[in-house]
């Protein structure tokens, strides 16, 4: 009896010894454990930190980005990438439309195997720059699709071909030049309700208009004439009044040479082009006091100028002579320069005739030059690369005449001489061809928008004027 009791004492204390053992085991265990999770959560937190202020150091970057381009005279901003430690930035701006940048700032960045982004999507905007052009954000929604409004048909004089049209607010001017001096030269059209416009005044102010532009209460005009510049005061549309003219310092005018061409308006000035003569072509007038303008400078370009473009300090001239195209730098309009220059092959028969710059790309249209010529009728070229011997980027062989340019965010708009296809639509890097066309009863001459539509004139006097708005 002793003997077994003293064993199950014994037997007893290793199975306590053992249960204390386990228990022992198990707490260290659990401690164990518990600092392992503790270290997770610690490195979590970390890494969560971590995360944190990279994504808070790239939404820094993005704005200094942002703060620096808004410094930036509008055509001097440009794409770039770099990178700075662990972060990427790469910032990119494109063409909206004369006064206005897209621009988009993304940052990325590592963190162990995925690749983190932050981006933002703005526009810059110049307001200073803004007077005088277009109003047309409605054509964001339209991506090309846009479609003709059936009014009916509205005629003016007989000979007396249209040659260029403007909007401004809710009234449409367009100018012609006829056979006669003694036809109207400016009409304007009323298209409050875009169903049902009407012309309810017109204008002689002389020999005839090559071209107009409007701004504020003018409209301003390159004149077929001796007077190669007027402006017209239109505050009151019923009652367009003429209000100055001159003729330009240095011109030679003998016969048509020397007359008013082309014209732009940017930053309270004009800018204006004349037909080839023995003095300058190209010609920059301060037209602050619509009343007293001052011309500031000008620039002999030796051909006629057909069309004139401005970013900023840079313009764009196209002619139908060797120099195709010419670059300009008119940030001191005093003294004129030359950026640089190119001649478009086939330019003995097919003259550079609109212009239109986007972003760095400088967008040429030229005449047809016969159906057998092999070169395009639709170039474009990058402007930081242009030079004697430039060729284009891309272009397009269009059969047809391209009378004038229009851009707007990712598509250009024209009219050509072709009247089956008076007016297209493409997309700004000419891809997919063709989006839109219109037919006419005869060949396309200019185009402009408002806030509500798009307003498209043909060379003839009768059914001249057309309509085109969002598709829905």
């Amino acid at each position: 009896m002793a003997l077994s009791t003293v064993d199950n004492l014994s037997n007893n204390a290793q199975k306590i010894k053992g249960m204390i053992l386990s228990e022992i085991l198990l707490a260290g265990a659990i401690i164990s454990v518990a600092l392992a999770s503790s270290t997770l959560v610690i490195g979590s937190l970390q890494s969560m930190l971590i995360n944190a202020e990279n994504a808070f150091e790239a939404g820094l970057k993005i704005r200094q980005e942002i703060s620096l381009a808004h410094l930036l005279s509008i055509d001097d901003i440009s794409n770039f990438v770099k990178t700075e430690g662990i972060f990427t930035t790469i910032f990119s701006s494109s063409y909206r439309n004369d006064f206005t940048r897209n621009i988009l700032v993304d940052v990325s960045w590592l963190e162990g195997p995925f690749q983190k982004h932050r981006s933002y999507s703005s526009q810059i905007v110049d307001w200073q720059k803004a007077s005088g052009a277009a109003d047309c954000n409605w054509l964001d929604d339209a991506k090309g699709n846009l479609r003709a409004i059936n009014f009916g048909t509205l005629n003016i004089d007989d000979f007396n071909p249209v040659t260029d049209v403007v909007a401004l607010g809710d009234y449409v001017y367009v100018s012609t030049d006829g056979a006669t001096s003694s036809l109207p030269d400016l009409y304007v059209i009323d298209v409050h309700d875009i169903k049902n416009p009407n012309i309810i005044a017109h204008i002689n102010t002389g020999p005839g208009i090559a071209s107009i532009a409007a701004a504020d209460q003018y409209v301003f005009a390159a004149n077929a004439g001796s007077y190669q510049m007027q402006i017209i005061d239109v505050i009151d549309p019923y009652h367009p009044t003429l209000i100055s003219q001159a003729k330009l310092p240095g011109a030679i005018i003998s016969g048509s040479s020397g007359f008013g061409q082309s014209v732009h308006f940017f930053d309270h000035k004009m800018y204006i082009g004349l037909v080839k003569n023995a003095g300058p072509e190209f010609f920059i007038v301060d037209v602050s006091d619509s009343q007293h303008p001052i011309t500031l400078g000008s620039y002999e370009i030796g051909s006629t100028v057909n069309d004139i473009d401005v970013q900023g300090k840079r313009v764009t001239v196209v002619t139908p002579g060797q120099n195709s195209i010419i670059l300009l730098d008119a940030s001191n309009p005093q003294r004129i320069s030359e950026i640089s220059r190119s001649s478009l092959s086939g330019w003995q028969t097919q003259g550079a005739q609109s212009v239109k710059m986007i972003g760095d790309q400088i967008v040429v249209g030229r005449t047809l030059g016969g159906f057998y010529s092999p070169n395009p009728e639709l170039l474009q070229l990058n402007r930081n690369l242009l030079n004697s011997t430039s060729t284009a980027s891309t272009s397009l062989k269009m059969n047809a005449s391209i009378e004038n340019i229009f851009g707007f965010n990712d598509y250009i708009y024209l009219t050509t001489s072709d009247p089956d296809r008076g007016f297209q639509i493409l997309k700004d890097d000419f891809s997919y061809g063709m989006i839109l066309s219109s037919a006419f009863s005869s060949r396309g001459v200019a185009l402009t928008c408002n806030n509500q539509a798009m307003y498209v004139v043909t060379q003839n006097d009768q059914d001249f004027f057309h309509i085109f708005t969002l598709t829905k």
